[in-house]
């Protein structure tokens, strides 16, 4: 007897599925082990990067300082003075060139009488606001609480030292002495363009502008030199 054609034939079937194969202890192992062979491999690289992103951040801030000096020359006929006495607690080119980098906020913040000390409460903003510009991410972060040798030793609870600190140096020749007093200076032969007492014109930067240093970077490492 034939079928008819509208019926379809069809049988029941069973599907018996196969349990997935677990991973072995030993291939475990050797996962573990490729895992940290490559995380060795790549991650001196990611950090030579990262190094490396910090280095042009670092130039790029030391650029913006050399052209605000530039800026300041200009402005005032001579290069930004490096103190204007003997104290080494005094107001430094750093501060004395914040308006030249955008900063007039925190030049402005401080306390118009100069008698008052820099470490006066009264201060605290216009010394203790760190400029990120004067930092340099290869050796330290910006901080607000650096003591006055601008290392990354702890100031002394209670003490007067404490200011935003910085990883640029003006440059002051090779010889100088800011105690001596003003006028006497120091030996003119061998002074650089930023020192205490001084008001150097360009004129007078006589071995030529784009042969002398003015800001450079700090080579010293930040700790302290104590311990």
């Amino acid at each position: 007897m034939n079928k008819p054609e509208n019926m379809v034939s069809c049988r029941n079937s069973v599907v018996v599925g196969q349990s997935a194969a677990a991973f072995t202890l030993i291939e475990l192992l050797v996962v573990i082990a490729i895992i940290g062979v490559l995380v060795g491999l790549l991650l001196p690289a990611v950090q030579q990067a990262r190094e490396a992103s910090r280095r042009i951040d670092c130039g790029n801030h030391l650029k913006q300082v050399g052209l605000a000096v530039a800026l300041a020359a200009d402005v005032q006929k001579h290069f930004p003075t490096g103190r204007l006495t003997r104290d080494p607690f005094d107001v430094s080119w750093a501060f004395r060139l914040l308006p030249f980098l955008e900063e007039q906020a925190i030049f402005d913040a401080r306390n118009p009488d100069d008698t008052v000390p820099c470490w006066d409460a009264s201060n605290a903003t216009a010394f203790r606001t760190p400029v990120a510009t004067y930092y340099c991410a290869s050796r330290r972060q910006p901080a607000a609480d650096r003591n006055f040798d601008n290392n990354n030793a702890a100031p002394v609870s209670g003490t007067t030292g404490i200011a935003a600190g910085g990883d640029y140096a003006a440059c002051g020749g090779t010889y100088y002495n800011y105690y001596t007093p003003a006028g006497g200076g120091p030996d003119p032969t061998r002074a650089g363009p930023i020192h205490t007492f001084s008001q150097v014109r360009p004129a007078q930067v006589t071995d030529g502008l784009s042969k002398t240093f003015a800001i450079g970077e700090r080579h010293i490492p930040p700790v302290d030199p104590s311990s």
